[in-house]
């Protein structure tokens, strides 16, 4: 059996926390939440958690179970080092949120606005499955964090 579909039966079969004393709720519907860091360039690792949530989430669906698959944009880590392609110039930008920070190429709002398009031009190649995509910035504002 496929390993999201193993997932997905413990998922639905999931009776007790693991961290409390208390049944888990019966869920209508379930959420697979998926994320990416955009302090660099695109690499599979930052590909590969959306992937296998997609693959959850498909699991879930062919076990007969509603849900529903979101993204958030990891936009309020930190730029942690001057990527390659990147100018130079931009180590005075190391630490702040990149979401904060210009975008080097002057197309988007920001440097995490446009790692964010180029996270999607490569994600929706292998991604079929909708998301509904959040911002930690935006998330953050609305003081839901």
């Amino acid at each position: 059996m496929f390993w999201a579909d193993q997932l997905a039966r413990k998922i639905v079969s999931r009776d007790s926390f693991h961290y409390l004393d208390k049944p888990v709720p019966k869920l209508k519907q379930f959420r697979v939440k998926t994320s990416a860091s955009l302090s660099g360039v695109l690499h599979i690792g930052r590909l590969s958690d959306t992937i296998r949530g997609d693959s959850v989430f498909k699991a879930l669906e062919d076990a007969g179970v509603k849900a529903e698959l979101i993204w958030v944009a990891e936009n309020m880590d930190p730029l942690r080092k001057v990527p390659e392609g990147v100018p130079a110039s931009y180590k005075e930008h190391i630490g702040m949120p990149v979401t904060d920070v210009p975008d080097p190429w002057g197309c988007h709002a920001s440097y995490a606005e446009h790692f964010t398009a180029v996270y999607f031009e490569v994600v929706d190649d292998f991604v079929s499955t909708p998301m509904k995509k959040y911002s930690m910035r935006e998330e953050y504002k609305k003081g839901n964090l």
